[in-house]
């Protein structure tokens, strides 16, 4: 019994018996001075506009989440194998119990995305996003700074049926900012 009992509090300190919590990623791409993330619309559409992420699964650990929420709500675009090896050096920026990671990747046009083709049309998953579009992080920080609510529409695809970042995603990129945790603001701080 005592060694039962030792071999599950093992297992618990190891995190083996349930997952380590939400994760995402925001993906980005610089052009020039400008930096634009890659942001879907919520199929739900209350939410609104947010980069990628979600609940975890059992036994998943943060960068295993990330890469598979953003995978699905990608649409496949990004393979998860992909996006896993991108995080292997990375460490997540925390924010109320949410780890997020940044990966810059090439510019492909947001309707390529919304467009691909799903391998696996019985998943849900790879359904959770109606729309994409690459919003410059200027209009992200005009936000941030209480100048603005809303994204500039000319930012969003004409389908589009809001126009506001997810109030959840905005908090988490508060506290990505508040740590100078996002990777854009590196590169400006060394060119000053």
């Amino acid at each position: 019994m005592k060694s039962f009992l030792l071999l599950l509090f093992g297992l618990l300190l190891s995190g083996s018996l349930w997952a380590e919590g939400p994760a995402g990623i925001v993906l980005y791409y610089q052009s020039g001075e400008e930096t634009f993330l890659l942001l879907g619309e919520d199929r739900e559409e209350q939410r609104g506009w947010s980069a990628f992420g979600g609940g975890a699964n059992k036994g998943e650990s943060v960068k295993e989440t990330a890469a598979r929420e953003t995978s699905e709500e990608t649409r496949g675009y990004f393979e998860k194998a992909w996006l896993l090896g991108e995080l292997a050096e990375k460490m997540p920026v925390k924010s109320k119990g949410y780890n997020m990671f940044f990966v810059e990747v090439p510019f492909v046009p947001a309707v390529r995305v919304a467009r691909n083709e799903l391998a696996n049309e019985s998943n849900g998953a790879l359904r959770e996003m109606s729309r994409y579009a690459w919003v410059p992080v200027s209009d992200l920080e005009t936000v941030l700074a209480g100048k603005r609510e809303s994204i500039d529409e000319r930012f969003l695809p004409e389908a589009s049926k809001r126009a506001n970042y997810w109030k959840i995603w905005l908090k988490n990129m508060r506290d990505a900012y508040e740590q100078l945790a996002c990777p854009w603001l590196e590169k400006e701080q060394q060119s000053e």
